[in-house]
Order: structure tokens, then C-alpha cells, then sequence
């Protein structure tokens, strides 16, 4: 009898052994001193595309879960293509008591290797075929992606994207390539999802070469983003996993581009075909969080990488799994348990960071101050009544750091934590531009929302509160805002905003701006320049980015 005891939790631990029939029991011994007995089944593998194919005995190039010839891999979509027929695998594996000859005949009408007694072929309730989960991972960041991103060099001209990437205005969600993209090398999935975020706008606008429209080619990079930032949701409804579908059809019916340009002559890739099993494998096992191979990575790199480096790298092993008193030749604190954040407006922070120097001097407040204490006065009605008004002092008390909490935009008590640089640190947001709220502003959708660029945050004094805002309770801490126009309709080949700044009558034709409570942000946003040689200060029109991040593209799909 074999026995190991699993820690959980540090109230609850679980004891594993062989029953009399080789079946395995589970003792969970519970803080309150009760013990149950379970029977655990083998659910889910993870994996990247080789482990998969190891553990389902399948050969390179086909895929893990069905029986889809392998020139139709990745030429089309089925979300409901059927798994592997399990009855035919097992009875070909039983020809291994015959004969070698008839056990490979059998496993090659079958579709599977010659491997005698794979580990699941004795395991009870277990599907292999359909206990291969998507990987985020693997399957998209490092592979749809990748091979995305090398087609689009190769449209657009890697130079012309490089140039961009430089371009582009800077914000607290986005990592800027100022050396471009195209030159990077061993990039992990950290820099796709990070090449993410921008990618959409790095290529619109621009021509591609032999003189043939763009259109499709966006299209199909817009649909390919959107199954990313789809599959990735933390909570799924029958309209979220539609919309998944959707998007994996739409890249398949623009795709073509790509072979019409002699980029590629075929879709023949595995990681592309196992895109239509998502739709399937979300329903019976939940999120992909749940089994992403991303957090098994992370284990590594806390537990075996930083282990090693904290070694004299002789005789490594037992300095990396032996516990030492030593903080150079221990192994790395345990990693502290996952705390949900709890439901409600704010389930985590995101952080903006004022400019060292004011954007605006000698600010004036005053159409703030009459709209506030009068708030049934016209637009007319405020200018005219604060040509009265004067001031009694010369300054004002800034602020040069803001948190901005983030609603749940699926409105389920999912948090949105914030990003995080190499060093672990919380990435500093800036003062570029915001999502405000005027007041109609639900948790999702973009109705009751406009845009616009914070160039400061102040309080009003004391002796100006009391002098001009008698019998009203004083505002908090305001925001001094430059407006961009209202959402219209997105756009029908990249499904992106365009905003423009918003400037008053000829003939100054001045930016319009004005005082805001700082309640009213919701969230910071980046902004595409709708000229690829422009940028923030200089352009005027602009594209909103829905690929920030993801509670960013839960409010503006």
C-alpha cells in the first residue's frame, strides 16, 4: 500500500491510498476534526501541444482531441467536430496481447502510436480525449499569435511597424516596443500579450503591398483578438461564448488575405485547429483560468529558476528542495494562497500618476463653482453668471497621485488586479487620458461615457468653499479634463471608437476643458492616433482601444 498526505490548505489536508480493488481513496481530514472519504477522477490534463500528443499516443501535426484529417487542419472552423472514438482506441490497445504486427495495424487505423498500456487506459470515467484542455498559453500567445504577428511583418513591412510602435502614446496598461517588435527574439507570452494591446492599432491605416485592400487582413487580426480577450474571460454567459464563436468565424472568412498576398500557402496548423474545441471544453470545465498552463509556468519560475540562482550551482538538488535556515541556499518562501477579491465596485485599484509639471497654468474654476452649487442652470446660463465671479486666492493644493477602484464590468464579483512589471512591482499609472462617466454611466456598455485627457487634480480651499458655496457641502478633490467628442457608431472594418478633441467656436478654435468631480473617472484608456505620424499632442483624431485590458474590452464590446 502506497500513501502521501497533500497540504491545501493549512486546516485541511488529504490522504491518498490504494484501496483493496486498485481503486483510489481520498481521506479529507477537515480542520473540525471530521474525515470523509472521496473518490477523485481524473478530469483534466495540461499541457502544451507535445505533452498532448505524448499523452494521447496521437502523431505530430494531427490533433489530441479528434479524428479531423490532418490537410483540413486549421482550413476552416467546426466548434461541435466530434472527439476521438475512445471504445476504438481501447480495443486497438488490447491488440497488444496478440501480436506487434496487429497491435500497429490497429493503432494506425485508430490514429494513435503503438504505445502499450498508456497510463488512462485503465482509469474509470476517463476521456483522455476530451480531458485535453485549452491552453491560452501555448495555443494563442505563442502560437495563433506569433504566426500572426510574422504575417503582418510581412504585409505591412517590419520597418513600418517598428516605426509605429515608437509613435504610439504612452500609458499605464501598455508596454512600448521602442525598438519595434519585429526584432525580438525568444519572445515569451508575457511579450505577445503585451504586443496584444497594441497590435490592432499598429496596423490600421496602413496599405499593404501589391496594391490589394487591408480590409480583410484587420478584419481577420480584429476577429483573432477578440476570441483572445473572449476565451480569457473570467465568467462566461451563452452570449460571451457566442461571441467566441463568432469571432473564430469571422478570422476564418478573412483569412484568405493571407494566402492572396503568397504569405503562406496553407492553415495546416494544429494550434489553429484546436481553437474550435474551446467552445465545447469551456462549457463542461469552466473558464480557461482554470487551466492554464500560464500558472504552472509561474510555479516554475518561483521554484525551480529563482531556487537554482539562490544555489552555488554544485550539487544544486538538495540546496533547491531541502528547507535551510539560509535565505541564499533555501528554497523560495511559499507562494501565499490566492485571495478573492470580494464582490462588489471595488474589487481591486488601479493607479494614476500626475506629471511632474502642470499641463495648465492658471487654472480658473469658476464655471465649476456656479454649476456645482446651481446644478439646474443651462451651459448659457453658468458662463454668464460666472462673469461676476473673482477670486480671493492665488493657489490651489494639487494632487500628484490618484486611485481609480474598477467596477466589475460582467458585474459578477470578479476582480480585475492590477498589471505588474518584471520586478513584481505595480506598474505606476500615468495622467494621459480617461473613461468619464457623466452620470448615466452603467458597469458595462460605453452609454453615458466620454473621454478625456486629465492634465490636473486639485482641491478647492477652504476660504473659497465657504465664501461661494454657502449651505452646500464641498465638492472633493476635481480634475481638470480636456474633452474629446461623444461615441458614435464604431467603425465597420476594425469595430474600434474614433474620437476627435473637441474645440470651441472660430476663430481660436480652443480646446474645450473643463472642472470635474474626480468620482466621475472610471478608468484610464489608450488612445490609437488616427495618423500614424502623430501623436498625442499633436493628433487630433484618435481610436479608442478596447485591448488595453480586459475589463477595458468588457466595456466597450
Amino acid at each position: 500500500m502506497s500513501e502521501r498526505v497533500l497540504t491545501t490548505l493549512s486546516t485541511t489536508a488529504i490522504t491518498w491510498q490504494y484501496g483493496t480493488d486498485d481503486v483510489f481513496n481520498a481521506w479529507f481530514n477537515i480542520g473540525n476534526g471530521a474525515i470523509y472519504r472521496g473518490h477523485p477522477v481524473f478530469a483534466v490534463y495540461l499541457g502544451d501541444y507535445l505533452e498532448q500528443l505524448l499523452v494521447t499516443c496521437c502523431k505530430n501535426g494531427t490533433c489530441p482531441k479528434c479524428a479531423i484529417v490532418r490537410e483540413d487542419t486549421g482550413q476552416d472552423t467546426d466548434p461541435y467536430q466530434p472527439f476521438r472514438n475512445l471504445e476504438k482506441v481501447l480495443d486497438a490497445l488490447d491488440e497488444a496481447n496478440v501480436s506487434n504486427v496487429t497491435f500497429s495495424r490497429a493503432c494506425r487505423d485508430v490514429g494513435i502510436k503503438p504505445v502499450c498500456q498508456p497510463f488512462w487506459s485503465d482509469l474509470p470515467y476517463v476521456n483522455i480525449f476530451q480531458s485535453i484542455t485549452p491552453d491560452i498559453l501555448h495555443q494563442l500567445y505563442q502560437g495563433v499569435i506569433k504566426h500572426v504577428c510574422s504575417w503582418l511583418y510581412e504585409a505591412y513591412g517590419a520597418d513600418e511597424i517598428n516605426a509605429r510602435c515608437c509613435r504610439l502614446p504612452p500609458n499605464h496598461q501598455i508596454r512600448l516596443f521602442m525598438k519595434g517588435i519585429s526584432k525580438l527574439q525568444h519572445v515569451t507570452g508575457k511579450e505577445h500579450s503585451d504586443i496584444c494591446r497594441s497590435l490592432l492599432g499598429l496596423v490600421v491605416g496602413l496599405p499593404i503591398r501589391d496594391r490589394l485592400s487591408p480590409v480583410r487582413l484587420v478584419r481577420s487580426v480584429r476577429a483573432i483578438l477578440d476570441f483572445l480577450y473572449l476565451a480569457r474571460y473570467p465568467a462566461h454567459t451563452s452570449n460571451t461564448l457566442d461571441l467566441l464563436r463568432s469571432a473564430l468565424e469571422r478570422f476564418h472568412a478573412n483569412k484568405d488575405i493571407i494566402v492572396n498576398l503568397n504569405i503562406c500557402n496553407h492553415f495546416r496548423f494544429p494550434k489553429l485547429h484546436s481553437l474550435d474545441h474551446y467552445l465545447l471544453l469551456i462549457k463542461p470545465f469552466g473558464t480557461t483560468d482554470n487551466y492554464d498552463t500560464h500558472y504552472m509556468g509561474c510555479l516554475r519560475t518561483d521554484f525551480a529558476k529563482e531556487a537554482y540562482r539562490a544555489t552555488n550551482h554544485r550539487d544544486e538538488f538538495p540546496q533547491m528542495t531541502i528547507p535551510s535556515p539560509s535565505p541564499v541556499t533555501g528554497i523560495p518562501a511559499p507562494l501565499p494562497l490566492p485571495v478573492h477579491a470580494p464582490a462588489g465596485p471595488h474589487p481591486s485599484y488601479s493607479r494614476i500618476k500626475m506629471t511632474k509639471w502642470l499641463s495648465v497654468k492658471g487654472l480658473r474654476w469658476h464655471d465649476f463653482i456656479i454649476s456645482y452649487s446651481n446644478p439646474a442652470l443651462t451651459c448659457a446660463q453658468v458662463e454668464n453668471a460666472s462673469l461676476g465671479v473673482c477670486y480671493c486666492v492665488a493657489t490651489i493644493s494639487v494632487f500628484h497621485k490618484l486611485k481609480i477602484a474598477l467596477e466589475d464590468a460582467q458585474q459578477l464579483g470578479i476582480g480585475h488586479h492590477t498589471r505588474h512589471h518584471q520586478q513584481g512591482q505595480p506598474v505606476p499609472a500615468r495622467f494621459d487620458t480617461v473613461l468619464v462617466n457623466d452620470g448615466t454611466g452603467g458597469a458595462s456598455d460605453i452609454q453615458g461615457y466620454r473621454i478625456g485627457r486629465v492634465h490636473l487634480i486639485f482641491t478647492l480651499p477652504k476660504k473659497i468653499c465657504n465664501g461661494f458655496l454657502p449651505g452646500v457641502i464641498a465638492p472633493g478633490p476635481l480634475a481638470y479634463i480636456e474633452w474629446f467628442t461623444a461615441f458614435t457608431d464604431p467603425d465597420p472594418v476594425h469595430g474600434m471608437f474614433e474620437v476627435t478633441r473637441c474645440r470651441g467656436p472660430a476663430p481660436g478654435h480652443a480646446r474645450l476643458a473643463s472642472d470635474i468631480q474626480v468620482k466621475s473617472i472610471c478608468r484610464s484608456c489608450h488612445l490609437f492616433p488616427v495618423a500614424p505620424s502623430a501623436v498625442l499632442d499633436l493628433c487630433d483624431s484618435f481610436w479608442v482601444s478596447p485591448f488595453s485590458d480586459t475589463h477595458m474590452y468588457m466595456t466597450l464590446i
